[in-house]
């Protein structure tokens, strides 16, 4: 049995800190803490046996890979012990419905699964990847037909799944394991098999099978731990112990010692030598020509610095990508745990609205108190929109549709002393983007224009399309009429949480900003004191329908 057990003092404050969102609910509503999760119980944890590299028993007969690693390190962060039990997949799976397992890492959230199962935040994103034989024609999951036959592992979510995602007239052949599956495959049963790209590249690495990765991914999927229904306790102290170990950057530490192996492979020496041979004898050629040509050299060498100069900003544009992914990273940790208290905050204040023969002071209170509470929450959604990291829900819209889907929000927001003004050009160019994130790009920057007015005046929300050397743009502009910004203001605008005013603001700009890069477009500022502030966002736009489809 293996067992962890006495958290230290700070593991101890750490997880108290953490809790206290699920502390203030339950003395609100009388609950009293599980037994089933107590500091002194031993949980049983169940571990597919076969599914490297994220959990597996290895040649010597002990239970390692990514997901058992992780939940070491999350039970450690808030202080459970647990028995490791490792059996094969269908046996893990029956017992964790039966609830003879407390918990299992890895697992996928599927409809089926949901009525016996509750499940975490997600520990890992991994791809549904299709494999074939090295020498298959298959290119696509549309190349497969009627009568192939595909091997997918017995009870897992592609199992779950298989009626409703297959293509007409294939069949499934159910292996007990992703590994099984994979052998057979590479011995010319089946014309493909079904699984994680991390457990595919892993195990044709290890064992050397003559397979390889067709299409697309046919999903981005999360695993995550479970536990059997009604164990709310447990689950929350899981997903504590989940942030803690990402807030710690013991997360990153672990997914790279499991996953950073199966990165791409270097370039053969054998097509290095040619290179390196050929810009050996341009070299040569340049310093013979540069004696006779001392013009020339003195050309390149400007073009050199140029280059080099260019270098340093990119490197600083890295350093500065750098900061801000470590920034959202705890911006969405910080999101996480403002979120868990303000929902002992709402719960406590919906009891309170219960009881009887309240007094109007005391109603007002709660009105109050329910004001606070909204306005915290646009927070958190300001936080968890500069921090996200999870896959946009991207689709083709214009800005047209992003500004009237706002416009009744806007409206409301906006007091009767300012005009909000909408010049929408009819055709601004299509974008690929999230309409929920473009939406807040919108709002963000009208009430950056409101706030920035002080008594009557005027925002105008334009719409266009453009076209410089860079290609083809549509542009959202936000004019307002307000004391515009000194040069200094100006390079700061886009820090977090920078402000010229008191209060919550200064995440807002950051946040536009943060967007528009990760939709590869770009913010553009123009503002002078006295005379007001434009800000232009510029996303790519596809290419029109007058141009013509492309070639095939």
């Amino acid at each position: 049995m293996e067992t962890l057990g006495g958290p230290q003092l700070r593991s101890a404050n750490r997880h108290c800190r953490n809790r206290l969102g699920a502390l203030l609910v339950a003395g609100c509503v009388g609950l009293t803490a599980s037994a089933a999760s107590g500091q002194g119980d031993v949980l049983r944890v169940g571990i597919d046996r076969s599914y490297p590299p994220h959990e597996f028993v290895d040649a010597s007969g002990a239970v390692t890979g990514f997901d058992v690693e992780l939940f070491r390190a999350v039970a450690d962060a808030v202080g459970l012990q647990y028995q490791l039990l490792p059996d094969e997949w269908p046996e893990v799976r029956r017992k964790l419905v039966a609830a003879e397992l407390d918990v299992v890492p890895g697992v996928f959230d599927t409809v089926e699964r949901r009525p016996a199962m509750e499940f975490t935040v997600p520990s890992v994103w991994v791809h549904m990847t299709a494999f074939v034989r090295a020498d298959s024609k298959l290119r696509d999951k549309s190349d497969l037909v009627a009568g192939d036959r595909v091997l997918i592992q017995a009870g897992g979510p592609h199992d779950d799944e298989w009626a409703a995602i297959a293509p007409p007239g294939v069949g499934a052949i159910r292996v007990e394991n992703s590994e099984e599956g994979l052998r057979r495959l590479a011995a010319g049963e089946g014309v493909a098999a079904v699984t994680l790209d991390t457990l595919g590249l892993y195990l044709i690495r290890t064992h050397r099978l003559e397979l390889r990765s067709i299409g697309k991914p046919l999903g981005r999927r999360a695993l995550r731990f479970a536990v059997p229904r009604g164990r709310a306790e447990l689950l929350a102290r899981l997903n504590d112990g989940l942030a803690i170990v990402r807030r710690d950057g013991l997360y990153d530490r672990i997914w790279d010692r499991w996953f950073g192996v199966l990165r791409p492979e270097g370039v053969p020496l054998t097509r290095v030598l040619p290179l390196l041979f050929g810009l050996l004898a341009t070299v040569a050629l340049a310093f013979a020509w540069s004696l006779s040509l001392r013009r020339e050299v003195a050309r390149r060498t400007e073009k050199l610095v140029q280059a080099q100069a260019e270098q340093r900003r990119l490197e600083r544009r890295v350093l500065e990508g750098e900061k801000m992914e470590a920034l959202g990273r705890m911006a969405a940790g910080v999101a996480h745990d403002f979120n868990n208290v303000l929902t002992a905050i709402n719960g406590t204040l919906e009891l309170a609205r219960m009881q009887h023969a309240l007094g109007p002071e005391t109603l007002g209170a709660l009105d109050e108190i329910e004001s606070a509470s909204q306005s915290a929450s646009a927070l958190v959604t300001q936080l968890v929109a500069f921090g996200r990291g999870d896959a946009r829900r991207e689709r083709a819209l214009v800005w047209n549709e992003v500004v009237r889907e706002c416009e009744p929000m806007l409206r409301r927001l906006v007091p009767e002393r300012i005009q909000l003004r909408l010049e929408l050009n009819a055709d601004p160019g299509r974008v690929q983007g999230d309409p929920s994130q473009l939406q807040q790009v919108v709002l963000n920057l009208v009430l950056n224009a409101r706030d920035a007015i002080a008594g009557p005046g005027v925002v105008t929300i334009e719409t266009q399309a453009v076209r410089d050397d860079g290609g083809r743009w549509s542009k959202l502009s936000v004019r307002d009429d307000g004391p515009g910004m000194d040069e200094a203001t100006r390079r700061r605008i886009f820090e977090p949480f920078f402000s010229t005013k008191g209060g919550n603001r200064g995440l807002g700009l950051a946040t536009v900003h943060a967007v528009a890069e990760r939709h590869a477009g770009r913010v553009e500022v123009a503002s002078r004191p006295g005379e007001g502030s434009t800000f232009e966002v510029l996303l790519p736009a596809e290419p029109s329908e007058e141009a013509g489809p492309a070639g095939r």
